[in-house]
């Protein structure tokens, strides 16, 4: 656009009109972002399957309960097992050093019995809560559960008789001892897999690039 003189004379005006340029760029920047949110939503799950394969495994409650949400473009990866904090950092964080029920008033602890009955398995197999055992005490091979003193029981029928065996230890509170440093389980397992996140991301974008 030419104006007319002034002070500076006949002036030529350049204007460049960005509003192409702009639905462009936004349009490339959604598509990144979407690109990105894509990469954790695929990588999501495996980290999730990582994290549990690398949990302590007694009972597999804490294993089975990893889980994963991905919330704009941010993955975070949790349990809400009461014990797994203690066992990702150790006893440290411990209002004195113990576990307590959150809402029972008492942990079930299991005994010995209880591998034999499959409640859990020193080899890793899959394992059941107290609630499980008395709601379903045929899955387990009992016939009954019932408590007394400070333990639950499970009823055996043996032919035409009946025996009880200690299967869960209840206690109000679990001491822990100061050494037990924690697992890092979570933290480790996702840092040492993170390139997992990152080449899904580089892939998503080549594909964003293709297109």
């Amino acid at each position: 656009m030419i104006s007319p003189g002034g002070r500076r004379g006949p002036t030529v005006e350049l204007v460049i009109d960005t509003s192409d340029a702009e639905t462009q760029i936004n349009r490339y920047a959604r598509g990144v972002y979407g690109a990105l949110q894509k990469a954790l939503e695929r990588g999501g799950p495996k980290l999730r399957d990582l994290v549990a394969k690398a949990a302590p495994k007694r009972s597999w409650h804490l294993a089975d309960s990893i889980e994963f949400i991905v919330d704009d473009l941010t993955l975070e990866i949790f349990t809400d097992v009461p014990y797994a904090r203690l066992q990702e950092e150790g006893s440290a964080y411990l209002p004195g050093g113990v576990i307590r029920p959150r809402e029972a008033q008492n942990l079930a602890i299991p005994l010995p019995a209880a591998d034999a009955h499959g409640i859990t398995d020193p080899e890793g197999g899959p394992g059941a809560w107290a609630r499980d055992v008395i709601a379903h005490p045929e899955s387990f091979g009992f016939v009954d559960t019932f408590f007394a003193g400070e333990a639950i029981f499970g009823v055996e029928q043996i032919g035409d008789e009946r025996d009880a065996v200690p299967i869960f230890a209840l206690k109000p509170f679990v001491e822990v001892p100061a050494a037990n440093k924690g697992k890092g389980y979570l933290r480790i397992t996702v840092l040492e897999n993170f390139d997992i996140i990152s080449d899904l991301a580089v892939e998503e974008l080549d594909k964003l690039g293709q297109a």
